[in-house]
């Protein structure tokens, strides 16, 4: 079924709002969403029903997240790493 269908269905279109922010938060688990991954994202949205003013402002409060997210370690993590241990390795 397309998701217009889905959204249909009882109960669906209660739902669509959190999915929404959920795939936001997983599509930008390894970084910044590229434009490719936003345009996609939004086309679910649009499929959805979801207005683009709130996608816009669910985007943006994935972004916000992430970067209190990074203040945080920065304050509190960092400053007790010891100093040889590199952060960014694999």
């Amino acid at each position: 079924e397309q998701v217009a269908e889905l959204m249909q269905r009882p109960g669906m279109s209660m739902i669509c709002r959190g999915s929404h922010d959920e795939e936001l938060r997983w599509c930008s688990a390894d970084g910044p969403l590229t434009p490719d991954e936003l345009d996609r994202l939004q086309k679910g949205a649009d499929s959805m029903g979801i207005p683009r003013e709130t996608f816009a402002e669910v985007h943006q409060i994935v972004v916000d997240e992430q970067a209190l997210r990074a203040r945080r370690y920065e304050l509190i993590v960092a400053p007790v790493l010891p100093k040889n241990v590199e952060t960014n390795s694999s």
